[in-house]
């Protein structure tokens, strides 16, 4: 039901393994860090979370109507969900802390999603890569430090998969609303949700 995949590496007396952690039909990655500091001063650290994408824009089937969301897609202080266009965070970099959150990457079908500690204050920000067609995405989680002779633990989880509203919805708070229904949103939802009774 669950395959755990270790990685280990030793830094100068502190062993540092990366576990990913994949369950049966769940697209849902959890990423573990254990540290164990066998050295006699304290050690820290920063996670960092990336996204790299170029704008090549997937050519789709519909040749009619509205083109679906291509970008980038977070939570902020005062908005549960914003979104961002390649052209949006090209002419203005995005700089968002707050505790909890996510940040996710969103195409027609699919999603992708950072989700760090949701009880931590995490960093999110958006920007272009100088003279290049590459747009970096990123969280950074706050400091991890482990004293002397002691364990610590860091979890981050990363999804990537199908625009499942219920998994979205209980992996983190507003995650689900990166289905974007556009501005028939408030026929559409109530419209899904009855197709959704109907198909169970």
């Amino acid at each position: 039901e669950q395959l755990n995949v270790d990685l280990t590496y030793n830094q100068n007396g502190v062993d540092i393994v990366k576990r990913f952690e994949f369950s049966v039909s769940d697209y849902r990655v959890g990423i573990r860090y254990i540290i164990k500091n066998y050295k006699s001063e304290p050690w820290s650290a920063t996670f960092f979370g990336q996204f790299r994408r170029d704008s090549h824009q997937p050519e789709t089937d519909a040749s009619t109507g509205m083109k679906p969301f291509l970008g980038a897609a977070l939570r902020e202080q005062d908005k549960n969900y914003s979104k961002y266009t390649f052209s949006d965070i090209e002419d203005d970099p995005v700089k968002v802390s707050l505790v909890g959150g996510w940040l996710a990457f969103v195409q027609h079908y699919f999603v992708s999603a950072w989700v760090p500690p949701k009880d931590e204050k995490n960093r999110f920000s958006l920007k272009k890569q100088k003279n290049s067609d590459i747009y970096l995405m990123a969280v950074t989680g706050e400091k991890i430090n482990v004293a002397p002779g002691a364990v610590g633990e860091y979890k981050v989880d990363f999804y990537v998969g199908p625009k499942d509203q219920p998994v979205l919805e209980e992996l983190s708070e507003y995650l689900d609303l990166t289905i974007d229904y556009g501005f028939l949103w408030m026929l559409a939802k109530p419209i899904f949700s009855v197709m959704q009774m109907i198909y169970d």
